[in-house]
């Protein structure tokens, strides 16, 4: 007990003396802030600029496009929006190939095959494609 009693003694020393001692070495001096209670608004005059037409803005006109129908039924047509004319596709018939990995257990590829290689039509580079099916509606 008489062990315990001196360490808490020099502990309880150790505290007092640093709550009263003040350590001014490291803050630096604090300067006065002014406080407003209002908020001060820095007055600027701008000489006034003139005034500057506005460009007369004509109404766009938008032009009805008019479709051409589709000559046959279930054939696809790709539309030429500079010409508004259809140009026919080919027509090919595919058949769907399944390929199993390891009898099914691990996955299988389905995809739609061809006859031809490759398809006879290309087209230019543009911001949109437009294609064409005619349908029957029953």
């Amino acid at each position: 007990m008489k062990k315990n009693t001196g360490f808490i003694l020099f502990c309880l020393l150790l505290t007092i003396c640093m709550g009263t001692a003040t350590v001014t070495a490291q803050t630096k001096p604090q300067k006065q802030k002014v406080r407003y209670d209002t908020i001060i608004v820095k007055h600027v005059t701008v000489p006034a600029k003139k005034p500057v037409a506005k460009p007369v803005v004509k109404p766009v006109v938008i032009q009805e496009i008019v479709l051409p129908t589709p000559e046959f039924i279930n054939q696809p047509y790709y539309f030429d929006k500079d010409g508004n004319k259809l140009i026919k596709l080919e027509n090919a018939n595919a058949l769907m190939v399944t390929k199993k990995k390891n009898l099914g257990l691990q996955g299988a590829k389905q995809f739609l095959s061809m006859d031809a290689p490759s398809s006879k039509i290309r087209f230019t580079a543009k911001k949109k494609l437009s294609f064409l099916l005619k349908q029957v509606v029953m």
